[in-house]
């Protein structure tokens, strides 16, 4: 696989920087945080961690300085811009040379963070991995929806999970995306810097498939199912349409 010098020169996962966005999170971010912390503290890594508030207009950053004082994350404030453009702030300010890219409603299962380390320690070129990202469908609709199209659309892994890698060829084929993404900081702030959005306004951008597809052609891109997340979707009108929405411009940003 291509490397590049800086990736090169990545090593050991022994440290590690997490940019979380966050718009209007105030029931989950907290439970994200608190769950990354202890995944962490369990694989003995130095952690990082930016939190990146893209504008909310709940109670989030109060919750999130709350956070930022008992814990020592760093909490960015920015206007409202979009997720792409909160997780790029966040980037810039990330510190290790191994960034994860986590979503505020994703879940971290215990030992994940002590999987992660172990595979890249023993197979160095396993340099980029998505987690399993199991969504918890219980009393929402909507959730159970989206998980039955993810278990279709990509039955070649679905229906038997297990270690598995893909690059571009094969990119259509495997379940994938940015709620849960570990790679180089070099390598990431590459993709993201050479990401275009075929939306005009930089909100509406996502930076799932476009961003990942260069990824993969790239470096493989690594799915297993001892590296399991938990995603809880929005839910209510005013979520399930955001929740619509990014689906929707994921979708078109392909």
């Amino acid at each position: 696989d291509p490397t590049t010098d800086q990736d090169s020169n990545t090593g050991e996962l022994d440290a590690l920087s997490v940019v979380i966005p966050v718009f209007n999170e105030e029931t989950w971010v907290p439970t994200a945080v608190d769950a990354l912390l202890a995944a962490a503290d369990a694989a003995g890594l130095t952690l990082d961690v930016v939190v990146v508030d893209d504008g909310s207009t709940d109670s989030t950053l109060a919750v999130l300085e709350d956070l930022a004082e008992r814990t020592g994350i760093r909490l960015l404030e920015q206007a409202n811009a979009g997720r792409l453009a909160a997780r790029s702030a966040g980037l810039a300010l990330a510190r290790q040379p191994w960034v994860l890219l986590l979503d505020s409603r994703v879940i971290m299962e215990p030992n994940s963070l002590s999987l992660l380390r172990q595979q890249i320690s023993e197979h160095p070129e396993r340099r980029v991995w998505c987690g399993q990202v199991d969504v918890e469908t219980q009393g929402n609709s909507f959730a159970a929806f989206w998980s039955g199209l993810v278990k279709i659309g990509w039955r070649r892994y679905t229906a038997n999970p297990r270690l598995v890698s893909f690059g571009a060829e094969e990119f259509d084929y495997f379940p994938k995306g940015t709620g849960c993404l570990l790679m180089p900081r070099d390598l990431l702030l590459d993709a993201v810097h050479g990401f275009e959005s075929l939306y005009d306004a930089a909100h509406l951008a996502s930076d799932d498939t476009r961003l990942l597809r260069q990824v993969a052609s790239q470096q493989r891109i690594w799915l297993s199912p001892e590296l399991r997340f938990r995603s809880n979707c929005k839910t209510g009108e005013r979520g399930l349409a955001r929740q619509s929405t990014l689906r929707g411009t994921t979708i078109v940003d392909w």
